[in-house]
């Protein structure tokens, strides 16, 4: 497997994966790396968080052959949503949201991100698409922390961390 780590700089705080996305062979093999879990599993739809996942959630979705659904930050979307306030690593109180039409009852949904750090973000919208009738199947991220994995709400789900 590829050492993605040679891709991405920064502090853990502020990472920039620049490197890994300007490299399409290297971006290639990482969202083979996110999918690959997923291939055999019965996935109704991806769900992206806003914003470095939809990168990251679109390829998957592609490479798995599903929907897309956008989880977004603020009032972003333009149609009736259903949202949740959460409080992030900042200690920022933000909101996450999802179209009212994203989820169909029982749709078994994928959910993509790039980093976690302290699950809040993970734990939001898994709440946020199982509140809507949908069935989180699984986790895949670039990195998901040690501890994020042993969150009694995470741990729970299939978890695929590349990092």
């Amino acid at each position: 497997m590829i050492d993605y780590t040679k891709y991405i700089t920064g502090k853990k705080e502020w990472i920039d994966m620049t490197k890994l996305l300007l490299d399409p062979v290297i971006f290639d093999s990482l969202i083979e790396h996110m999918a690959q879990p997923f291939l055999n599993k019965k996935i109704d739809k991806v769900a992206a968080i806003d914003a470095m996942g939809f990168i990251f959630g679109a390829r998957v979705a592609e490479k798995l052959a599903v929907g897309l659904m956008l989880m977004r930050k603020g009032s972003k979307i333009g149609v009736e949503t259903k949202t949740l306030t959460f409080t992030d690593y900042s200690k920022t109180e933000k909101s996450l949201e999802i179209a009212t039409i994203a989820i169909k009852g029982g749709e078994r949904i994928l959910l993509v991100d790039e980093w976690s750090e302290t699950g809040t973000q993970l734990k939001t919208a898994i709440k946020l698409i199982e509140s809507s009738g949908g069935k989180v199947i699984g986790i895949s991220c670039v990195s998901i922390d040690e501890e994020v994995k042993k969150d009694p709400i995470i741990s729970k789900y299939m978890i695929n961390s590349v990092l």
